[in-house]
């Protein structure tokens, strides 16, 4: 909630793909951090930081998704890029249950690692230009 606000504006001043890379970078480091956690206030602030990584990036790949779909399909895809990530919602939890009842937190806390750094390597790899807006706010300034 507090970082979509100034991931919308970072992703105007610094580009849409590298606030993406940081964010990501930042739940993968704190996903990882998750395992062997001691004390209940680093918790608090790591889930803070955690949440803060996860607003950034979904902001960023929402902002990319929309900058990338072509004109006359946004509609289309931005259809599919939200019936994709309601799956993730589903499938992502089921997935952490079934983890769960074989193997242990911190089995679970690498395997979601292991999704955030494959998310990053991938990312790394999307093309994206700077959209005719942000282009005309960066001339104006």
């Amino acid at each position: 909630m507090f970082s979509r606000p100034l991931s919308g504006k970072w992703l105007d001043q610094y580009g849409r793909k590298k606030v993406f890379l940081i964010a990501r970078m930042l739940f993968a480091v704190c996903m990882f951090l998750y395992i062997g956690i001691k004390g209940l206030l680093f918790f608090f602030f790591l889930r803070f930081v955690h949440g803060f990584g996860f607003g950034m990036a979904t902001t960023a790949s929402g902002t990319m998704a929309a900058d990338i779909i072509p004109q006359e399909r946004r509609a289309e895809g931005m259809g599919y890029y939200s019936s994709f990530a309601s799956i993730a919602m589903i499938v992502g939890p089921l997935l952490g249950l079934f983890i769960l009842q074989i193997f242990n937190y911190n089995i679970l806390f690498l395997t979601c690692s292991s999704f955030a750094i494959l998310s990053l390597l991938l990312g790394y790899f999307i093309k994206v230009e700077l959209n005719e807006n942000s282009t005309k706010k960066r001339r104006k300034q």
